[in-house]
């Protein structure tokens, strides 16, 4: 330590801590975009919203349960001015305010400095991105501009039900 290292493990742990749980990224970029689970509570294996066979996957949001893929190569990026992104969602809580879907974003403090300045993108239910606002009930595809929450946003007032999709 005397040499003021940027990261340190000591790996001084008596157990072997657990092996990261990855969903592999069956994509062009392969395993660069695989995603890791941040929850130890992720049911696999439920039934899928198409016909054919590919499963599904819960997580518990109350346990901070996501899938983060890591940034650390360019080509997870977005870097393009067009791109498509597509989820199918299955809503356990309907009445929940601001439920991520999924995001390419940071949250409130996420900007240079720990500024409230967000980029990249969010598609989520019951909030207003824009507004900053879980006043709302449907869905929400917010792309952010590096300026406090501004930016280009669609919201679609919706009813949603839970357990269909």
């Amino acid at each position: 330590t005397n040499l003021n290292p940027v990261v340190y493990f000591p790996l001084q742990e008596t157990n072997q801590p657990p092996i990261g749980d990855v969903e592999t990224n069956l994509g062009t970029l392969g395993p660069v975009a695989n995603a890791i689970y941040s929850s130890a509570i992720a049911a696999k294996g439920a039934t899928g919203a198409t016909a054919d066979g590919d499963t599904a996957m819960s997580l518990s949001d109350a346990a901070g349960g996501f899938l983060a893929v890591p940034t650390t190569d360019s080509r997870t990026a977005v870097n393009s001015p067009t791109f498509t992104v597509e989820v199918w969602v299955n809503s356990a809580e309907n009445a929940r305010n601001f439920e991520g879907i999924v995001a390419k974003a940071g949250g409130n403090t996420a900007g240079i400095n720990g500024a409230n300045n967000l980029a990249g993108f969010c598609l989520s239910q019951n909030y207003i991105a824009y507004l900053d606002n879980a006043n709302f009930r449907g869905f929400d595809f917010h792309v952010y501009n590096g300026i406090g929450h501004e930016g280009a946003e669609v919201f679609v007032p919706y009813n949603v039900v839970n357990n269909t999709w």
